[in-house]
């Protein structure tokens, strides 16, 4: 849940810094890390749904 608000204030950040009119070499600089931490965070959630799909489940019931 932590990641989706953090992207979506990521991606306000995004479209409020175009109209920021700072020098393009520190548009670039901000651009590719904001890019860097969406990927990482997009990874992050991939990999978390793939190994919650592969574990087993858990018997709770008691019965063998």
């Amino acid at each position: 849940m932590k990641n989706n608000w953090l992207s979506l204030i990521l991606g306000l950040f995004l479209i409020i810094f175009a109209f920021l009119g700072l020098p393009s070499s520190v548009k670039n600089k901000m651009l590719i890390g904001v890019g860097t931490v969406v990927a990482i965070l997009s990874f992050r959630e991939i990999a978390g749904k793939k190994v919650a799909i592969n574990m087993p489940e858990s018997n709770t019931d008691g019965a063998n």
